[in-house]
């Protein structure tokens, strides 16, 4: 378990940390406590690894799995207090997984962080997961910048496995029902010519206040790609992409979760994604410069298949 890197890429087999929870205590409703600190779980951590900014998932695989971003963490090093309350309050039993940061990959030769820009750059294949099997978590947020490794025509440069969970920021609603996104992040396809893969996602993508580009992208349209599984599990919100083109093929649309918040975007694999659906997007709604294809076009006329979409994304 942990994070693993050959000659062509740095994949990540496991959470950083993960277990049962112990007795909760007085602790509030936005809160978790942890039964022993994260130091070496699952290894590959970063120098002096802490909870903070780092994501949880409770009870994953259950009916009230849920997930959440860590804010801060109590003197007594266990106790975490979350950006938005849990729907189901953690309890002594409980399974959870916390995740990687970028930070901890930059343990492993194949990615780094830029002494004076702080981006972290990877020089190989970035995959999360190993196929249906093996699971592992990564999380991105407070404003992180990935730079990615140009894989070519055929392969894309981030792979989220069936078993891989890929989560950047979170969204949290106020009492008064406004939805506010956390800290989300940046992805920067590099070297990328058009029509190559950017990101592929078989598994988990929960994705909030983030952008995507490409490197070679300055102004125009670069055609990169960003593919979704027929039975991926993808929420995200609040998008903006730039030199990006990232195609939904037979696309539907799912329950939104407690973790999406209302308003954040499904996809999945229960409903079909309708026309208004796509109209009610947040990256319709002034996050994005878009442009719709003709595909699109068609399906506002009501002449092609609403549940397929290609989202076309330019400067």
């Amino acid at each position: 378990m942990g994070i693993t890197n050959n000659a062509n890429r740095v994949r990540i087999e496991s959470s950083a940390k993960n277990g049962t929870l112990g007795t909760q205590g007085a602790i509030n409703a936005d809160q978790i406590k942890f039964d022993t600190a994260i130091t070496t779980n699952n290894g590959n951590l970063m120098t002096s690894p802490v909870f903070r900014r780092r994501h949880v998932i409770l009870r994953r695989g259950e009916v009230d799995e849920e997930c959440g971003l860590i804010r801060s963490v109590e003197v007594d090093g266990l106790t975490c207090t979350m950006y938005r309350d849990w729907e189901s309050a953690p309890a002594s039993g409980d399974a959870y997984d916390v995740g990687y940061r970028l930070e901890d990959c930059a343990t492993v030769a194949g990615c780094s962080q830029e002494t004076d820009s702080q981006q972290f750059v990877m020089t190989k294949r970035l995959i999360v997961g190993i196929g249906a099997t093996t699971f592992g978590m990564l999380g991105m947020g407070h404003g992180q910048v990935l730079r990615t490794d140009d894989r070519g025509a055929t392969q894309s440069d981030i792979l989220i496995n069936e078993a891989g969970w890929f989560l950047i920021g979170t969204i949290k609603v106020t009492n008064a029902g406004e939805e506010i996104g956390e800290r989300g992040a940046t992805i920067i396809f590099d070297k990328s010519n058009g029509d190559e893969p950017a990101m592929e996602i078989e598994g988990n993508a929960h994705m909030f206040e983030f952008m995507m580009q490409s490197m070679r992208a300055p102004t125009g349209v670069r055609g990169l790609t960003v593919t979704h599984a027929v039975g991926s599990n993808v929420i995200w919100g609040r998008f903006q992409g730039h030199g990006m083109d990232t195609p939904y093929k037979k696309r539907v649309r799912r329950p939104r979760s407690n973790w999406a918040g209302t308003g954040a975007n499904v996809l999945g694999t229960e409903e079909a994604l309708t026309v208004g659906d796509l109209k009610a997007m947040d990256f319709y709604n002034g996050w994005c410069h878009s442009q719709l294809d003709a595909s699109f076009k068609d399906a506002l006329s009501g002449k092609a298949d609403t549940a397929k979409v290609r989202i076309f994304i330019e400067d």
